[in-house]
């Protein structure tokens, strides 16, 4: 803004300076044609009194001869001669001059009229040229006072205007002034409020050089820093923070230690280190920025925030555990409903064992042994021994605390056949046809007993849904769009309400009767399927109930 306040300043004086020098040349011209002026009218008032005695002159002369006075002659011929003499004039006029004195000398008798007649035509010459030489004298006086009265205007011109430029840069540097006054005093209160605000922030704020040196900090920064204005000289800020961790409790190096990065010019945002602070660890949310003076590529000091993460990380542990405990809960209820199902699932194959063993028993002890018919009892046991193994692998799988398992390469056809053999009875209760379109063998990135309780809440809200209905049915059909994993699940109910859809994925929402559910299985498939970098959403463009899984693929 200086800058441009003192170059619209020099460029007004350049102007005024300009036009003055242009004014003076103006006037000097003015002058040099008043001067010209003024002797051209002397010369032309000279010659014209010359012109005059000379006319007189010749007419005395010829007056002269006429009367053939000798006194006249005499009389007539002094004066021609003066003013030829004292004036400048053409060479005609002095042999005109010089033909009068020879006839002056010559007698009068001795006169011709014919040189008479001659000298008259001469001075007839003579009279004409010097009327000529009046008249370019005169042309020459009004020419230089036509150029006087111009330069006069273009003298008027030049003042006017520059009187005009001198009012506007007078009213700019007036102007100029009441806002460069008005700049410092909004700069001014600019500063006193950045000042207030740079004291009065909640996040902790330190001031310092690029060496460390701390310059100033921020109410908050000396209550939890516990340093007093006072104590700041010579204080560098690698003394307050001698040794940062990182989110693992790793201790930073020289290299990757985020405040010393910060002095040499890295910016840091939204960093959480672990540090000792008074013998209290604390988890703190780092930014560190450099502070560039105006138009300048090297930075002149440094503004290190920090904002206490402690109580809010604490808060979050406890909020991540609440919401295993959650998710331990829901799953546990979904076992609890299971839970008669699962054991009529594995009464019945235990039925069929003992029906086998008994028949294979009457065979062995009969006289003949029926070889084929031992395979065939042995095939339908090793079956049901088979089938039951996956209902309590699926028990397994849903009830151990998978919140510490890693991610692994899973098959989502096997999951999904997994989590139907788990449901198995329950649909077969409810009398529910299943629809499995061809499911494509894909694999996914994830933890399959997650992915597998996602699949069971959805299948147990489609029972508790469609249960009433004279149409009952759920289809399952997988798909693929890109890298990414379509798993659609469709039941017969009609399409959800949009003010339902609005609250459902809520937890504790629910539209069961009292004690029927707990609302927290959408709320809780959702985070898993989030977890997952995917998403869980309702097909609105379906007629009736769909939900969909997107899930990254593994690309092979």
């Amino acid at each position: 803004m200086n800058w441009f306040f003192k170059r619209w300043y020099y460029i007004g004086i350049f102007l005024i300076l300009a036009l003055s020098f242009s004014y003076y040349q103006t006037s000097k011209n003015t002058i040099a044609f008043i001067n010209a002026s003024i002797k051209g009218q002397v010369e032309a008032r000279q010659l014209f009194e010359a012109g005059q005695k000379i006319r007189q002159g010749y007419s005395l002369f010829l007056a002269a001869i006429t009367l053939r006075d000798d006194r006249l002659l005499e009389q007539s011929t002094a004066l021609i001669e003066k003013e030829i003499k004292l004036h400048t004039l053409p060479s005609e006029f002095e042999k005109v001059f010089q033909r009068i004195k020879l006839l002056q000398q010559t007698n009068f008798n001795q006169i011709t009229q014919k040189e008479i007649v001659t000298l008259a035509d001469q001075i007839e010459t003579t009279q004409l040229t010097l009327k000529k030489l009046e008249k370019e004298k005169w042309e020459l006086i009004i020419n230089n006072n036509l150029s006087l009265l111009a330069a006069q205007k273009t003298n008027n011109r030049i003042l006017k205007y520059s009187l005009i430029l001198l009012a506007i840069f007078i009213l700019a540097i007036l102007i100029i002034n009441m806002l460069k006054e008005k700049i410092q005093t909004q700069y001014q209160n600019t500063s006193l409020l950045q000042e207030s605000l740079f004291k009065s922030l909640s996040d902790c704020v330190i001031h310092c050089r690029p060496s460390g040196d701390i310059i100033s900090m921020n109410r908050s920064a000396q209550i939890i820093l516990k340093q007093k204005p006072t104590d700041l000289t010579g204080l560098k800020i690698q003394n307050l923070f001698p040794q940062l961790f990182d989110k693992y409790g790793i201790t930073y190096t020289k290299h990757n230690n985020p405040i010393l990065n910060g002095l040499q010019g890295t910016e840091i945002h939204k960093q959480t280190v672990g540090c000792f602070i008074n013998l209290n660890y604390l988890w703190l949310s780092l930014n560190i920025h450099p502070v560039y003076e105006s138009g300048q590529k090297k930075f002149e000091s440094v503004l290190v925030s920090f904002v206490d993460l402690t109580e809010q990380i604490k808060a979050m542990d406890l909020i991540s555990d609440q919401q295993k405990s959650l998710q331990e809960t829901s799953k546990m209820s979904s076992l609890g409903v299971m839970a008669a199902c699962i054991a009529h699932e594995i009464n019945n194959p235990l039925s069929v064992l003992k029906i086998h063993a008994e028949m294979i028993k009457l065979n062995v002890t009969s006289e003949q042994t029926n070889k084929e018919f031992l395979i065939d009892s042995a095939k339908k046991i090793d079956d049901t021994i088979t089938r039951i193994g996956k209902i309590i692998n699926g028990v397994k799988l849903h009830s151990r605390d998978t919140s510490n398992d890693p991610p692994e390469r899973c098959n989502i056809k096997e999951i999904v056949d997994d989590t139907l053999e788990f449901s198995h009875y329950k649909i077969l209760k409810e009398n529910i046809n299943i629809i499995t379109k061809e499911v494509m063998n894909l694999e996914i990135n994830c933890i399959p007993a997650q992915i597998s309780q996602v699949l069971v809440n959805l299948i147990k809200n489609s029972i508790d849904a469609i249960k009433e209905l004279n149409e009952k049915w759920i289809e399952i059909e997988i798909d693929k769009n890109d890298k990414t994993l379509l798993l659609k699940l469709t039941d017969s109910g009609p399409r959800i309400s949009p003010e339902i859809q609005a609250k459902m994925f809520d937890p504790f929402y629910t539209t069961k009767k009292a004690g029927q559910g707990t609302g927290l299985g959408l709320a809780i498939s959702k985070g898993i399927i989030e977890k997952h970098h995917g998403r869980l959403y309702i097909d609105n463009e379906c007629p009736n109930t769909r939900f969909v899984l997107e899930l990254p693929l593994l690309i092979s």
